[in-house]
């Protein structure tokens, strides 16, 4: 049996979309066969069916700690953010380096020697992968996992925006791109992104796409309490951003209950965070339609996937943009609850790639008109759709446990030349 070692940040699924990806793999990997010990800095106790996890412990004995803890002194004595001064010069934190510094350590003590090891991310935390470039022995069979561009002005407009220390962080990451035996994408298209701003041999490209988790069910029990599965439910879950803006929605959703007569039991959910970005046009809407938009700020992961799967259509919302490489993380969880998605973004986007000749699948700009059309149709749709057959046997097996087998499998084989002909 094949051992694996992942290392990652966090396995705790209501901590972050990043995390929730992060736990879907893990149980895949397990799923298809591997002896899978985790390595995780979540710093508390989870457990994973059928694998060894273990939780890093914060290591205090550095002076990157006790450099950050200072710091944090004198910024609130003193009033001024020396942690931007210090990230400015040095490209990260001590606090960041601190924590790579505790998982450097925990690598260092643990028993176990793995024929493949996979660095997963979360959100602009790239801890794994800076704590395994430490461990040269270990080069020739990691796998380095890209989710986001990194940093942050490798992002594609609108999001791009040049943060503290972003030179010594593109230095940093193009240490793991030349490294890393395998860079790992969850799309094609991202991993083309990625490799207009680093150098490295394509050939080290795996695409490995966010997973479904086949042990997740919904429950009406865990839905919360004003949920009507009764009403028509769209729901979009997710964190509004400043640049993923909710307006083209709101007011296309607006103009389907003005002038379509679409049932007045529809109600529009946007469940996350970020609302506040959009105090003024939420408050716009909710004065005449406050029955039919809902927003929840912060719900577990349980009661977010059990709205996507007793909804009626879910939505996907993508900035507007000339391109949209990500694959967004919950994109299986809404194939696996198997009803409609409006998608609203560009075009050139991996998720309009991947679904476009999906049934009852409706693709539209960040245009108005065009939202509303998708709207009014899907909803009249509804009630015809079977939802037992709605995505085709190919989208499911691409984001299932046999496809990612193949890719670790071609990892395993590659490894073993290589390891036979040094």
């Amino acid at each position: 049996m094949k051992k694996i070692l992942v290392l990652t940040d966090s396995i705790e699924v209501n901590d972050s979309s990043g995390a929730k990806a992060n736990v879907a793999l893990i149980k895949n990997i397990e799923k298809s066969g591997y002896k899978v010990v985790v390595l995780h800095y979540t710093r508390k106790k989870i457990e994973l069916s059928g694998v060894n996890c273990i939780s890093v412990e914060e290591n205090k004995w550095n002076w990157y700690y006790w450099a950050a803890k200072t710091i944090i002194v004198f910024t609130r004595v003193l009033n001024l953010r020396l942690n931007l001064f210090f990230e400015k010069l040095r490209g990260f934190s001590f606090t960041h380096d601190y924590d790579v510094y505790s998982i450097k350590k925990a690598l260092q003590q643990i028993d176990f020697d793995p024929d493949l090891i996979i660095t997963l991310s979360k959100a602009a935390s790239f801890r794994p992968h800076k704590a395994l470039l430490y461990f040269p022995s270990w080069h020739d069979k990691w796998l380095a996992y890209i989710h986001d561009p990194y940093p942050f002005y490798c992002y594609p407009r609108p999001y791009d925006w040049i943060g503290p220390g972003d030179r010594k962080k593109q230095l940093f990451m193009q240490q793991v791109f030349e490294k890393a035996k395998y860079i790992g994408f969850p799309s094609r298209l991202l991993a083309e992104w990625m490799y207009s701003y680093y150098t490295s041999d394509e050939n080290k490209i795996k695409i490995i796409p966010h997973q479904i988790d086949e042990q997740l069910e919904a429950k009406e029990s865990d839905l919360p309490k004003d949920f009507n599965s009764n009403n028509i439910n769209l729901v979009h879950a997710g964190a509004l951003l400043q640049h993923r803006s909710p307006v083209a929605l709101l007011k296309a959703f607006t103009i389907c209950l003005k002038e379509h007569s679409i049932p007045q039991n529809t109600i529009l959910w946007f469940v996350g965070g970020g609302v506040n970005h959009f105090e003024n046009e939420f408050d716009k809407v909710k004065k005449v339609y406050l029955q039919n938009i809902k927003t929840l700020n912060q719900v577990d992961f349980k009661a977010a996937f059990a709205m996507q799967s007793f909804s009626d259509i879910n939505i996907i919302l993508e900035s507007k943009s000339h391109i949209s490489p990500f694959l967004p993380g919950k994109l299986p969880h809404l194939i696996k609850a198997k009803k409609p998605i409006i998608h609203i973004g560009p075009k050139n986007s991996e998720v309009y790639s991947l679904m476009q000749h999906e049934l009852f699948y409706n693709h539209t700009s960040n245009n108005v008109s065009n939202v509303s059309t998708a709207l009014i149709n899907s909803i009249k749709k509804n009630k015809e759709i079977d939802t037992v057959s709605l995505f085709k046997k190919d989208i499911y097996n691409y984001f299932g446990h046999e496809k990612l087998n193949e890719v670790l499998k071609s990892c395993f084989l590659e490894i073993e030349i290589s390891s036979n002909n040094v």
